[in-house]
């Protein structure tokens, strides 16, 4: 699959997603889960210690000092949870979106195909005339 053809399958998903409301539903789901584990009071307090102790303060230094930690330290069950959920509105939404895709396939070839049968019959009724003319 060239690149662009990913980029317009992920932003179609992305849209879905959005539009359905299950991007809301895994970051709330995420955002629960990481609050139950304590992640995101031991992110915010070594963000905080981090801080103090930074001379002279640096937002993109202390993000890029903070993103490693937060990335490694995310509960194993937490991950899992996430991914699966992810993984299964994505599977709904790619079944619907090559549902729809099938469907307008097939639409299409159904217009065709009729098409070429009027066609077919036009010219089979000019040649079933021409027969019967008298000459």
């Amino acid at each position: 699959m060239p690149p662009n053809d990913g980029n317009t399958l992920y932003s179609q998903l992305r849209h879905r997603l959005i539009e359905s409301g299950d991007w809301e539903q895994i970051r709330i789901m995420l955002n629960s889960k990481l609050n139950e584990s304590g992640w995101t009071d031991d992110i915010r307090h070594r963000s905080k210690e981090r801080a103090r102790n930074m001379d002279p303060l640096s937002y993109q230094t202390l993000l890029e000092e903070i993103r490693t930690h937060a990335q490694t330290s995310i509960p194993l069950a937490v991950k899992r949870e996430a991914t699966t959920l992810i993984r299964q509105n994505l599977e709904k939404h790619i079944a619907l979106f090559y549902k729809m895709t099938l469907a307008g396939l097939t639409k299409e070839y159904y217009a065709k195909y009729m098409e070429g049968l009027k066609l077919h019959c036009t010219a089979m009724q000019r040649t079933r005339s021409s027969k019967f003319l008298p000459l």
